[in-house]
Formats: C-alpha cells, sequence, structure tokens
C-alpha cells in the first residue's frame, strides 16, 4: 500500500489517466455559476497538475481551483476519482484500492503460451490417435526456428508433459507426419 502519495502519483504517470468529477453533493454545495467553471477547471486540467490533486486528495488535503477571480477549495468527499489504464495497462477502483495490472505481452509470454498451446494440442492429437498416457513415444518435430527456440527453451518438461521418451527436432517429414495449426504457426508433428 501507498503512504507515500507522491510515489503513488509518480507510478500512475506511465499507467493510468486520472480525471475528477464532482459529487452530487458539491453540486449541490457549488450550485449556481461556479459548477460550470468548476467542472471545467477538472476537465482541462493537464495530468500533471490531476496527478498533483489526486496526491493532495489522498492525504486528506483540499487543493484548490481558480475560476475567473475566485480560489475553490475542492475536499477529498467532493471529487469522484475516475483511472482508465493507458499504454497497456488495465486499471481498476473500488473501495479505496487501486489494481494496476499491465496487458502487455512479452516475448516470454508469448513463448509460454505457445508452449502451453503446444502441449494442450499435441495431447488431443494422441488421445486421437489412440494413445494412452503410460505410451511412452518419440515425438518428433518439424518447425520453423523460432518455433523450435520457443519449444527448447522452454520452462516447461515437455517429454513429461506430452508423455514423450524424448523429442527430436528434425528438417525433413514425411508422410507420417501431422500438420498442426498451433497459435499460427504450422508444426509438424509424428510418433514412433
Amino acid at each position: 500500500m501507498f503512504r507515500d502519495y507522491e510515489t503513488l502519483a509518480d507510478s500512475l504517470r506511465e499507467t493510468t489517466q486520472v480525471t475528477f468529477s464532482l459529487t452530487k453533493d458539491a453540486i449541490a454545495k457549488y450550485r449556481g455559476p461556479n459548477i460550470p467553471g468548476i467542472m471545467k477547471a477538472l476537465k482541462n486540467a493537464n495530468q500533471e497538475q490531476v496527478l498533483q490533486w489526486y496526491a493532495t486528495n489522498q492525504e486528506g488535503l483540499a487543493f484548490s481551483v481558480d475560476i475567473g477571480d475566485k480560489r475553490i477549495l475542492l475536499y477529498p468527499d467532493m471529487l469522484e476519482t475516475s483511472f482508465k489504464g493507458i499504454n497497456g495497462w488495465e486499471v481498476a477502483s473500488e473501495k479505496g484500492y487501486l489494481v494496476m495490472v499491465d496487458t502487455r505481452l512479452t516475448p516470454e509470454l508469448v513463448a509460454e503460451g505457445f508452449v502451453r498451446e503446444f502441449i494442450h494440442t499435441i495431447n488431443d492429437l494422441r488421445k486421437n490417435l489412440g494413445y494412452g498416457v503410460a505410451d511412452q513415444l518419440i515425438l518428433k518435430v518439424r518447425a520453423d526456428s523460432e518455433v523450435q527456440d520457443m519449444l527448447e527453451f522452454s520452462d516447461m518438461d515437455l517429454c513429461t508433459e506430452t508423455s514423450s521418451h524424448h523429442i527430436d527436432f528434425v528438417h525433413q517429414s514425411d508422410d507420417s507426419f501431422h500438420t498442426l495449426k498451433v497459435n499460427d504457426h504450422a508444426v509438424k508433428v509424428s510418433f514412433n
């Protein structure tokens, strides 16, 4: 949990767009000519100003907006804060808690997803061909270098996960090979 709200504001800078709006109670309190000016000031503030306001607001302090020649104080209970993820982040907030999740796919995550789908596809093929879990087969794989790299450098034990005695990467295939589509990659496999 953040206790230093400036640090929180810093972490939000690259991940989140923060906006403020007035609560119904604040609108009732400031009814009249000030409301459009306050709403315009909140809407038109740049993100750096909003983050500074957010940090101040989280500390329980008021911040001010200037409407013409008037300075109006806005207290935390007068504002509703909204969060929108940016730059590949998803953000949610409820009851004072803020959760930020990085949804960007790194090459490592893409490779891990590919390997998991490869294992699933191989096990489905084994089942469809009538092989059981106890049948320890040699799995032959013909694939492009990208796929081969993902499979060879995986942290998962492919032999165990596919009930294979061992896995051979081959450069040629024959009629005994099955062509599989795994996450947009064509992979040819055969069992011995």
